[in-house]
């Protein structure tokens, strides 16, 4: 007999790139055993005025005015479908 949660809520992945979506692919290809997850992907942070630095991919996308924010939002929004 099983017992456990029946679903988890992933709000970001804190440096782990798109981790969540591998982890509930294989829950849901039934590789592994897991509860039924709702993930955020990667978070989205505000970049500081005059930081030129680039984005580190397994950490949140860094964005410095409103296009690049939608942008941010449209590309995980679309790797959260691709599961």
């Amino acid at each position: 007999m099983q017992a456990g949660f029946t679903s988890v809520r992933d709000m970001s992945t804190h440096g782990n790139g798109y981790d969540d979506i591998d982890i509930r692919d294989a829950i849901n290809r039934g590789q592994i055993d897991g509860p039924r997850a709702r993930i955020a992907t990667r978070g989205i942070e505000w970049r500081a005025p005059g930081n030129t630095a680039p984005d580190d991919p397994l950490k949140g996308a860094l964005v410095g005015n409103i296009e690049e924010a939608r942008a941010a939002v449209r590309d995980q929004v679309a790797m959260a479908r691709t599961g």
